[in-house]
């Protein structure tokens, strides 16, 4: 059946156009779209809005020296451009004069709406037009935005990896929402939906992984691990209340807001129980019960009654036999256990819980005594030979049948779950490991009776033999295979994670184990250090971490790593004599249950503009989907990598033409007295569509994104009537080949694979990133460098390229004029990006973001979901604040050669702050050796930012007091830290150095950033490099 013809209906304060499909309603002559009525629904947008307030164009104008004005725009007159069955353009305008300067922007303003046959949605765009005689103005902003119905839409898709149900309008306003740092952001303290009164994710046993039981005594390892998690997600006040100094000092969340107090503290008690022995939950049960009266139940059970204690201990001490223990780390950690946790009687008419403990204690006396055998003979064992082979000599070797009608899976069958764990993040992997070959093995530590062995010299005065390898707990690579008893436990840690020694012939993938593996393994380290390949991450910040210091203990970096581009090996060497605190690179899921309220901010939804195609709204019942299509970004302003803003909490959705977000006023075009301009927006899509009953609905979303590849591949359009709007015809294109040449990489000219080559107005070298009034037209080199930028208006133009994996930008320094019809071939260009002399080192990755640098997890109160182990986890709030929590009093040491940028180098320079709510200043420091230094040579340090805002570099080097050798001055205001974006504009600084400023051996540079009153200012590095001479024989010594 052939689709309607397309309608149109005027009336006298409306027009409605109709294609049979939907049915689109505009105010007359105001041009505001009131209304959509589409897939039985009679409005799609908000009508509790006034009219004026549902869809709109709107702009943020200011004339020199006066603020920004934001004006809906409202069109004086209503014409009908065209009017077919096959297509109807509307145009709603607004001309100015001199009678309204100040009061509106000097602009004649021409909007347009376009509706087709058969389709389903419709086109808007606008001419925007400043004459040569009007006054100078500032365009800060223009876009097109929607207001949908709060009630109908709540599923919110701008990206296959961004999408979730999003809160209500209402939830961000008081009391429900508390503003945060900046009006946007807003902590939902009391949201109307259930599912967003704190968003929980929760298996706190994945952290403590001791349940504490009474008969195993484990109190001081579970109550530490506790105190620890508590810490993390600062609600260690719910177990150990704050001191009377410190709570004059804080205002108590218990006396602001009691009923989050409440909710926080029943949460801190729900991982008491869970980590509790059902007999022990039993015991402290109580009704009303606070997580702080239960911390103190069980503290009290295992501390109770030392002075009688003290005796039992004594006497269970002298008891202990090695014998009864398959290896000394085992002994040592039941004595360890026993010293910890054994107690006896104590006060008089005590409470229950402390009488059942005297008991217990009692009866597990009891039951001691009565199983005890004669024999306490000590535990030796003998270097004599014995008869199964093995070498004499080593006083560790024992007969080989003492293992032989052991399970050769007993102690493997949990490697495979470790290592399924690694790789999926959570769960233990098909039948939790996998068995060694079933041999007899001997091991240093295998116990014999008393009769089987004799000790050749007393066992506790020497001589000693030296260690070939390092001593128990863990076996080594010369014992591997040993397969322990059946019966034998795996103790606090669990599984026993590899030495250095044993993981390069292994090659399987690490364990996951608590927090306190480091001490245990520092207590292991053999007196001859392991080989200098091997490294150990001491985890020294997991409590800054998602997964709380769970990360493989041993690395090498020529092995596999399941966590590969997470956890990065730190070096066994002594630090540096300022270290910089390690920072833990793991970024796996925030998977403990801690009460937040979730954070809501148009920001964290935003996208680059070369991304930003299409994104939207769904409405489930029924299921509509509601969509905003850009298929060109050549009106847009700041090339393909501006961010934008895309749909957000309203439910809103906006097509960003112009804007100063990550960018700040380099990107606000400034209109001048005498100056003509004139620039079409548009046209853009607004797409609608459904499915049938019982399909899924989140199946709209994969429909739109099909639409918005017909969009794309029919720019540009046919259908636009304005003469403006150039077709086709009327447009040219441009291609070539591009190549770079870094003779100090490379003397073979490379091709610029991924390089991005666009067109724009004629400037400088990199100003296409800040040129806004225009057009400008991008694409994207292929493998072998070749290019091709097609449909570009006419006009002149610089080509201009920057390459990722490459610092600077390229200008082909001839104009460009576009003609119609016209094809222009470029040949083949050369790239030669700054270079002065060799690399001597490096930092991150040139590719004009901070993303590959260290970010942080977010404070736990202020999580949002969708971005809890995402590539794009900068997107979190208040990532600033973190920089002072793990640099309290020092900043940042980057040591090279030994530091890691994946997790060395935070994402951003960022101030700090004091206890008087004031901030400081910071310096971060690079140190690195030269063996040789060109005392008459020119070195080069070249330091590329993402991002400035407010902010200023000064480089030193070596003397952090001394007069800057470089400063910036003041620069930036794209304020990209406080938005969540991990980058804003690019600058390149080259920076020389005197030879005579620098030493053989160790050096360092110092970068401040000196301004410091507010907590966003600062910087993102790109990338850093020094350069040595270009005659320079020098070198780095790492």
């Amino acid at each position: 059946m052939p689709h309607l013809g397309v309608q149109l209906l005027v009336q006298d304060r409306h027009v409605v156009m109709d294609n049979g499909i939907l049915q689109v309603t505009l105010s007359n002559p105001d041009g505001i779209v009131t209304g959509i009525r589409y897939g039985g629904i009679d409005n799609l947008l908000e009508v509790l809005n006034d009219e004026s307030n549902r869809g709109y164009w709107d702009l943020v104008w200011n004339a020199a020296g006066t603020t920004g004005i934001f004006d809906v725009i409202k069109g004086r007159s209503f014409e009908v451009i065209v009017e077919t069955e096959e297509q109807v353009e509307v145009s709603f305008t607004r001309t100015w004069d001199s009678s309204q300067e100040g009061k509106l922007v000097p602009l004649n303003i021409d909007k347009r709406f376009v509706m087709l046959r058969g389709s389903s949605g419709f086109y808007s765009y606008a001419i925007y037009e400043h004459l040569k005689e009007w006054p100078g103005f500032n365009l800060g902003e223009t876009r097109i935005a929607f207001k949908l119905r709060k009630d109908k839409f709540h599923y919110m898709i701008a990206a296959d990896n961004r999408q979730r149900y999003m809160p209500l309008p209402d939830d961000r306003l008081p009391p429900r929402g508390q503003p945060l740092a900046y009006p946007e952001a807003v902590q939902l303290v009391n949201p109307v939906e259930p599912d967003f009164k704190g968003e929980a994710l929760s298996n706190i046993n994945t952290f403590i992984k001791v349940t504490l039981d009474i008969e195993k005594g484990q109190y001081i390892t579970w109550s530490e691990l506790f105190k620890i998690h508590a810490r993390a997600y600062q609600v260690l006040d719910h177990i150990i209340p704050s001191s009377a100094a410190e709570m004059k000092q804080d205002t108590s969340l218990q006396d602001t807001d009691p009923d989050l107090w409440s909710r926080v503290d029943a949460i801190v008690l729900q991982w008491i129980y869970s980590t509790i022995s059902e007999d022990l939950l039993n015991t402290i049960l109580e009704r009303d019960s606070t997580a702080a009266l239960a911390w103190n139940r069980l503290r009290d059970i295992f501390s109770d009654n030392k002075n009688s204690r003290a005796l039992y201990l004594e006497q269970e001490f002298s008891k202990v036999q090695m014998e009864h223990f398959t290896d000394a780390s085992s002994y040592c950690q039941h004595l360890n256990a026993s010293v910890g946790s054994q107690i006896r009687h104590g006060d008089s008419l005590p409470p229950f819980y402390k009488a059942r403990s005297m008991l217990v204690l009692e009866e597990t006396a009891r039951m001691k005594k009565a199983s005890q055998t004669s024999s306490n003979s000590a535990f030796f064992v003998s270097p004599v030979a014995h008869s199964s082979g093995h070498t004499a000599g080593n006083p560790f070797h024992h007969r080989s049948n003492h293992t032989s009608n052991r399970s050769s899976s007993t102690r493997n069958s949990r490697g495979g779950g470790s290592g399924a764990r690694s790789s999926k993040g959570r769960g233990r992997g098909g039948g939790r490991g996998g068995q060694l070959h079933q041999q007899q093995y001997t091991t240093p530590w295998q116990p014999m009776s008393s009769q089987q062995q004799q000790w050749s010299f007393p066992p506790w005065a020497g001589p000693w033999q030296p260690w070939a390898t390092p001593p128990c707990p863990y076996p080594t690579a010369n014992h591997l295979s040993h397969q322990p008893s059946s019966q034998r436990q795996t103790g606090l840690l669990g599984p026993r994670p590899q030495q250095a020694h044993m993981a390069a012939s292994t090659q399987q993938a690490p364990s996951s184990y608590a927090p306190t593996d480091i001490q245990a393994a520092m207590h292991t380290l053999s007196i001859t250090p392991p080989d200098n390949q091997w490294y150990m991450d001491t985890g020294a910040t997991s409590h800054m971490t998602a997964n709380g210091g769970i990360t493989p203990l041993f690395h090498s970096p020529n092995q596999p790593n399941p966590f590969e581009a997470q956890v990065y090996p730190t070096p066994l060497v002594a630090p540096p004599a300022q270290p910089t605190p390690p920072l833990q690179a793991q970024q796996t899921p925030l998977i403990t249950p801690i009460l937040t309220s979730p954070v809501d901010d148009k920001y964290q939804y935003s996208i680059e503009n070369k991304d930003n195609k299409v994104h939207g709204w769904i409405c489930m019942d029924p299921a509509v989907g509601f969509w905003q299509i850009t298929p060109s970004d050549e009106f847009r302003s700041g090339g393909p990598v501006k961010q934008n803003l895309t749909s957000h909490v309203g439910p809103t959705t906006l097509a960003m033409f112009v804007s100063a977000h990550y960018s700040g006023e380099d990107l606000v075009p400034k209109i001048g007295a005498g100056e003509a301009w004139k620039k079409v927006f548009g046209p853009v899509f607004m797409y609608f569509n459904s499915v049938m009953d019982g399909d899924d609905p989140l199946s709209l979303w994969e429909d739109a994104k099909l639409q918005m590849l017909i969009e794309v591949q029919s720019w540009p359009y046919r259908f636009p009537a304005s003469e403006d709007y150039q077709k086709s015809d009327q447009r040219g294109n441009v291609s070539g080949r591009l190549f770079v040449l870094d003779r100090f990489v490379s003397d073979d000219y490379t091709p610029a694979n991924g390089a991005y080559v666009g067109l724009a107005l004629p400037g400088d070298v990199g100003s296409w990133q800040r040129e806004c009034k225009d057009y400008q037209f991008w694409n994207r080199a292929d493998e072998g460098g070749y290019f091709s930028i097609n449909n570009v208006r006419t006009g002149d133009y610089n080509l201009y390229a920057w390459v990722p994996g490459v610092i600077g930008d390229y200008r082909y320094d001839v104009s460009i004029t576009i003609t119609s019809g016209r094809d222009i071939e470029m040949g083949d260009l050369v790239y030669e990006p700054p270079r002065d002399g060799p690399t001597l080192w490096e930092i991150g990755i040139p590719d004009r973001s901070a993303e590959e640098f260290y970010v942080p997890d977010p404070n736990p109160k202020y999580i949002n979901k969708l971005y809890v182990n995402h590539p794009d986890r900068f997107r979190q709030y208040g990532l600033w604040e973190r920089y002072g929590e793990l640099y309290p009093d020092g900043d940042l040491v980057y040591t090279v050669g030994v530091s890691d940028y994946r997790k060395d180098w935070f994402y951003a320079q960022v101030t700090r702050k004091k206890d008087d709510n004031t901030y400081q200043r910071t310096t971060w420091q690079i140190k690195f050796n030269l063996d040789k230094v060109d005392q008459n040579g020119i070195y080069k340090l070249r330091v590329a930012l993402a991002s400035a805002t407010v902010s200023e570099l000064q480089v030193r080097i070596n003397d952090p007091k001394a007069k800057p050798l470089f400063s910036s001055g003041l620069i930036g205001k794209d304020n990209s830290i406080a938005r969540h974006g991990i980058h804003g504009l690019y600058w390149l600084y080259g920076i020389d150095v005197p030879g005579a400023r620098l030493v053989e051996g160790d050096n360092a540079v110092f970068l401040t950033q000196p301004r410091s009153t507010s907590p966003f200012q600062g910087i993102m590095y790109d990338y850093i490099r020094l350069e040595g001479p270009p005659s320079s024989s020098s070198e780095t010594s790492f």
